[in-house]
């Protein structure tokens, strides 16, 4: 499963030793790492990109630029990570969605990001969550580990559900309103299906955006297959067919989307 996971650290070499071994599991196939960020809170609050790998790092600041103004955008400190690692996906839903999606794994993540201390985030696939957890409380690092593409095809489902929830009420009220209350009835009703149709060319787009993910993240795997000793190479090609699987999963729903 693909997570975004968020790994805090008290002091700077406990968080370097402790991405040497994420990075160390990544080379053997254990955790298969696409991006990731070291990231430090400064005293004033602030968060300084410290170092950065990944397919989108030639498009982010220079390791050791300040981007405290990018966090206020982004939801608060770890938001930078979230923006970095994960931006196809937060593009990929309205500034709403991503605010509720995030909100909470943000929470948590920001009062463990205390001034000083530094903090590892990734866009990974994992097994399990025990392996990262366990390796990185070695070095006193506290993990948190949150679903990527689920929780965004999560929130696309529950708009849609309330959505036509709020469609199907308000015609049922125009069907039996007395008329002097039908025509405020029916501009809300119109208002809904309008949004609706917006909404339905918005969840094409965010499936069609998620798509794109997976196939980057497939493309991904490449290299690290080409690289691996034939023991890895086995786990990752497993792991890159559960991701084919993903995308033709993806290529069905956006074939058949609301027919």
């Amino acid at each position: 499963m693909e997570n975004l996971v968020f790994t805090t650290f008290a002091d700077e070499k406990s968080a370097t030793d402790g991405l040497k071994k994420l990075q160390e599991l990544d080379q053997i196939g254990d955790i298969v790492i696409y991006n990731v960020a070291l990231i430090k809170k400064n005293s004033d609050g602030s968060v300084t990109l410290l170092h950065h790998e990944g397919p989108e790092a030639s498009n982010q600041p220079a390791a050791g630029a300040a981007v405290g103004s990018l966090i206020g955008l982004l939801a608060g400190p770890v938001g930078m990570g979230i923006g970095f690692l994960t931006g196809a996906l937060v593009g990929a839903a309205d500034e709403d969605d991503t605010e509720d999606v995030t909100q909470q794994f943000l929470g948590k993540a920001d009062r463990q990001l205390a001034p000083g201390s530094l903090a590892v985030v990734m866009d990974v696939e994992e097994d399990t969550t025990f392996m990262i957890d366990s390796y990185m409380a070695a070095y006193q690092g506290v993990t948190l580990h949150s679903p990527i593409e689920d929780e965004y095809d999560e929130a696309d489902r529950e708009q849609w559900k309330e959505l036509n929830a709020e469609i199907d009420e308000s015609e049922a009220a125009l069907a039996s309103a007395v008329e002097k209350d039908k025509a405020q009835i029916k501009a809300k009703l119109d208002a809904l299906k309008e949004k609706k149709v917006k909404l339905t060319e918005q969840m094409k787009e965010n499936a069609s955006k998620r798509e794109k993910h997976w196939h980057d993240k497939i493309q991904a795997f490449d290299k690290k297959v080409r690289q691996a000793n034939d023991d890895t190479r086995k786990k990752l090609k497993t792991k890159q067919e559960e991701l084919q699987q993903k995308l033709e999963k993806s290529r069905k729903a956006i074939a058949n989307a609301f027919n």
